[in-house]
């Protein structure tokens, strides 16, 4: 995390709404401030005065558009709180002043032809480069010289050259890494913004290995203009672009697999796979950060469970779709269960299938764990194929009383009149106990487990 964040201050311009649909920030100046997230509104006040408080302000994080801005007063409410941990975890906020008086709050403006005139003009000329290479940049031709093709970076290489184009400038952040990995490089960055990067090598033996890339407005994309390819130092088994956030990246997977990956696991294998040492503080902020974004993830998937319940229904009218869920300590609804079972496969097993099916339950090898309990029936073709199934947190015998219970109402089962169940050795015991309490009449084979 960023104990001081850089604030990129866009103001003394205003919103319009461009003819594509997208919102833009005209003209105005930037100012730049570093801080504590916290300590914002004071140097704020300072840079400008009493006539801050007649602008409106807004931020986005580095990447999003700018119709996803967010707004923010100057109160420290739970807005700003939000702003300032996502600050923490970017290391850099872009802020937005509009006074409301010269530019009422929401009435976008199309601009002029000669307002886009200008701003297309003096694009080129915000936050250049002081040591910019003007030999390295691509032409500007009007059409009297033939376009050449675009140089991409291709991912998985971490090869760089110059005049090399993306996307995005998180993407040639993202093949900086890759150089570095791939050849061991310590490199470091040495500009960042909205518009340009840049690194410089790591160690300190004055090697002249650099790169600059900025967005170039006639591909309309990110091109490396400046670039040194050869080090002239030693590998010295460092490499200060390998955050805590860029290892975060690296194992994410592997994290959100095994929730107790070991930090002393990480920088072992980034010794391994890259060749390079890193400290276990890093390797613990990494895995912090990744638990961080995938509770996050996890709590946002299952709020969204009852709308996907929901969705079923609704593109499957008729279908069993049943969501339990208990309350824990904190009084907050966690998950308990889940049972499906589509209408279309009610009609067509009870018309042209055989009266057996078979049952069993396997572990989810996931972060969260819990079990998947499956029913499984056979055709006229003996094909087999899943008639209902429900994730459940544990195997116990209440869950599959109730697992059986959906089943039993949903195929018409009654009390098990000519009807024969499939077991699997491991949930037979389940099973056979439920069966003295509702399937009384059920025919059951037990099958190994395979």
């Amino acid at each position: 995390m960023f104990e001081i964040v850089t604030f990129n201050i866009s103001c003394g311009g205003y919103w319009v709404k461009k003819r594509t649909g997208d919102v833009g920030y005209i003209g105005g100046d930037v100012k730049t401030i570093e801080c504590k997230p916290t300590e914002l509104f004071t140097l704020l006040s300072d840079e400008f005065g009493e006539g801050l408080y007649i602008n409106k302000l807004w931020y986005t994080l580095p990447f999003e558009d700018h119709k996803d801005r967010k707004k923010l007063s100057y109160v420290r409410d739970d807005a700003f709180k939000e702003m300032c941990e996502a600050g923490e975890w970017k290391g850099v906020v872009n802020l937005f002043l509009v006074n409301t008086v010269d530019h009422p709050e929401d009435q976008f403006q199309e601009p002029c032809e000669e307002e886009i005139r200008v701003e297309r003009n003096v694009a080129g000329f915000v936050d250049e480069d002081e040591d910019f290479d003007y030999h390295n940049t691509p032409l500007n031709s009007d059409g009297e010289e033939e376009e050449e093709p675009l140089l991409r970076f291709k991912p998985g290489s971490g090869h760089l050259e110059l005049k090399q184009v993306f996307d995005t400038i998180e993407d040639f952040k993202d093949a900086l890494v890759e150089y570095a990995l791939k050849g061991g490089w310590n490199i470091k960055l040495n500009k960042w913004g909205r518009i340009k990067s840049g690194a410089v090598c790591g160690t300190e033996d004055n090697c002249p290995w650099k790169i600059y890339c900025s967005y170039e407005e006639r591909y309309g994309k990110w091109m490396v203009k400046t670039y040194e390819a050869d080090h002239k130092c030693q590998k010295d088994g460092y490499s200060k672009i390998l955050k805590s956030g860029v290892i975060m990246k690296i194992f994410m997977d592997e994290i959100r697999n095994d929730i107790d990956l070991k930090p002393k696991y990480i920088q072992e294998q980034i010794e391994q796979r890259f060749n390079l040492i890193t400290t276990i503080d890093k390797c613990k902020n990494a895995k912090k950060m990744a638990k961080i974004i995938i509770n996050r993830d996890h709590e946002e998937q299952f709020s969204r469970l009852k709308d996907y319940r929901l969705a079923i229904l609704a593109t499957n009218p008729g279908s069993t779709v049943v969501l339990d869920t208990v309350l824990n300590d904190d009084g907050a609804e966690v998950f308990q269960r889940f049972y499906v079972c589509f209408e279309t496969i009610k009609k067509l097993w009870t018309m042209w299938c055989r009266p057996i099916f078979g049952l069993d339950g396997c572990f989810l090898k996931c972060t969260l764990k819990g079990q998947l309990l499956a029913a499984v029936g056979r055709d006229a073709n003996n094909g087999m194929y899943p008639i209902a199934w429900a994730v459940v947190d544990v195997e116990n015998e209440d869950n599959w009383t109730w697992f059986l219970q959906k089943l039993q109402f949903d195929f018409n089962l009654q009390g098990g009149q000519n009807f024969t169940i499939s077991l699997i050795r491991s949930s037979s015991s389940f099973i056979q106990h439920h069966r003295s309490h509702s399937i009384t009449q059920v025919s059951f084979t037990t099958l190994n487990h395979t």
